[in-house]
């Protein structure tokens, strides 16, 4: 199975907040825990944020 990450530009651009927000939501385990991929790259599975936003009220819509 192929999938594209998505990442904290993505994300922001998502739920209309800046990167910074959503950097400090990882930070604090507010969201789902990223996936490293590569050693300064970080990324959300599509189905986990999807899944999460379903079971969470998303903290910024």
């Amino acid at each position: 199975m192929t999938y594209r990450l998505l990442t904290v530009k993505d994300l922001a651009e998502r739920w209309n907040c800046s990167k910074a927000t959503i950097y400090k939501l990882n930070h604090f385990g507010e969201m789902p825990p990223a996936v490293r991929h590569g050693k300064r790259t970080i990324g959300w599975k599509p189905e986990t944020i999807e899944q999460w936003e379903t079971d969470h009220e998303t903290p910024l819509r």
